[in-house]
């Protein structure tokens, strides 16, 4: 029986639950990789920086294609825009200065794009199964990368500094402003279970959601606050909207309103230290000493648009900060520098596809048991799209394991749209009988 937009665990569900071991070892495949996510740790000063993720992500899509993994033909559209925006990179790549650190950019671009459609395709090969696996992968990892970051902050742990930067929790990430978008999504996900919670024990979400607010809250990121903000707003928009019944309609509003009231009661409590009161008066500020004057942000910005706008074939990607030593803070300048016009109008054609055909695919699919995912997914990637402009995340891993969410989801509801007008065709055909009229 379906509450709203609740998750379909009918006999149908359950039986497909049944249906291979192959597929049951996939799940527990994608489960551990995603529960390793978090650890990303390593050497920024090289392009290409290999985790344990990585590895096992390699290892699991090999295991995957060689058992003939299907991809969706709705993967065929933002293929082709990577597929120019490598172009573009290559173009740009060829009056180089530092040819390898372009070369290195690529590869692990190569890599990225390729575990985006991995994600899209396990998702549309199997969705029952191996979404929840990866979400709840995803939250384990989010949780542990939280309860080291919380235990680093408060000193209960060894080498606390390892984990800290400038008083920021960073955790298993080299940068707090990675740690804290990596957040996100779980802590959506973990309200859209809460709004569905049939039983009791589903509350014990709620101190694990607490720990992720918390955590998010101590990163103290400008960039992943206003990316919670914006995302957790699309979230309940499109969760309320969708919903089918006004009891899941209530339950959401409710869910969102205890969600909002325990943020207010952790950050209030965390507010009470001296410590990060001063922290968070400094980056409540909207504007930093970095961020203004000569060579400030903004000021870094315009001169690196002025500079993409007078090179449209760009100069290739890993250049301008090993010119210039300043980043950009800015993945659209970042691209537009890299490989130009070709490249950046590639990049925001994708992004406009993702999120046109990811919200139109939440409306479509109203009643499915991949629907709350979807949301989630898609509120994720907005909040994501948004956090670019002041931050580089052309190689965040989570970024990609998004848009293959996104994908998947959208493929997933095309899929369904095909079968109910091949059904609906097929009722609709004339049935053959005995030859009347003129024939008879």
């Amino acid at each position: 029986m379906r509450d709203g937009w609740s998750i379909d665990s009918g006999p149908q569900a359950q039986e497909a639950v049944l249906r291979s071991p192959w597929e049951w070892a996939s799940a527990a495949l994608l489960f551990v990789l995603l529960a390793f996510s978090s650890y990303l740790k390593g050497d920024v000063s090289q392009v290409a920086n290999p985790a344990v993720y990585d590895f096992l992500l390699v290892a699991v899509m090999g295991v995957h294609v060689m058992l003939r993994i299907r991809f969706p033909r709705e993967l065929g559209w933002p293929v082709l825009f990577w597929g120019l925006l490598f172009f573009g990179y290559a173009l740009g790549a060829l009056d180089a200065l530092f040819p390898h650190r372009s070369r290195d950019f690529i590869l692990v671009m190569v890599y990225l794009v390729a575990s985006f459609a991995f994600f899209a395709a396990v998702i549309y090969d199997d969705p029952k199964r191996r979404l929840p696996a990866i979400w709840w992968g995803y939250v384990v990892a989010a949780f542990i990368a939280s309860a080291i970051g919380l235990a680093a902050y408060f000193g209960v742990m060894p080498d606390a500094a390892r984990y800290l930067k400038f008083g920021r929790v960073t955790s298993l990430f080299n940068d707090p402003n990675v740690f804290g978008a990596f957040l996100v999504a779980p802590i959506l996900f973990l309200a859209m279970r809460l709004s569905l919670a049939r039983s009791l024990k589903e509350l014990l979400l709620v101190p694990v959601l607490g720990v992720l607010v918390l955590a998010i809250f101590l990163c103290f990121s400008r960039g992943a606050w206003a990316n919670l903000m914006l995302s957790g707003a699309i979230f309940m928009a499109l969760a309320f909207v969708t919903s089918r019944s006004a009891v899941q309609r209530f339950r959401i509003v409710l869910v969102m309103l205890f969600a909002a009231a325990g943020a207010v009661l952790i950050v209030g409590w965390a507010l009470s230290s001296d410590a990060v009161q001063d922290l968070f008066a400094q980056r409540f500020s909207l504007s930093q000493s970095y961020d203004v004057g000569a060579d400030g942000r903004f000021d870094r910005q315009l001169n690196a648009l002025a500079h993409g706008l007078r090179d449209p074939l760009g100069m290739g990607p890993a250049q301008w900060e090993q010119e210039t030593g300043l980043a950009p803070h800015n993945v659209y300048l970042n691209i537009l520098l890299a490989g130009g016009y070709l490249s950046l109008l590639a990049y925001l054609a994708f992004i406009g596809l993702t999120l046109a055909r990811g919200t139109a695919a939440v409306f479509r699919s109203a009643g499915s048991a991949y629907q709350p995912y979807l949301i989630v997914t898609i509120a994720a990637v907005t909040g994501q799209a948004a956090e670019s402009i002041i931050i580089d995340v052309d190689n965040w891993r989570h970024l990609y394991l998004l848009f293959g969410l996104a994908w998947g989801g959208i493929a997933l509801e095309a899929r369904e749209r095909r079968q109910k007008y091949a059904e609906w065709e097929q009722q609709s055909m004339p049935r053959s009988g005995p030859a009347e009229g003129f024939y008879a």
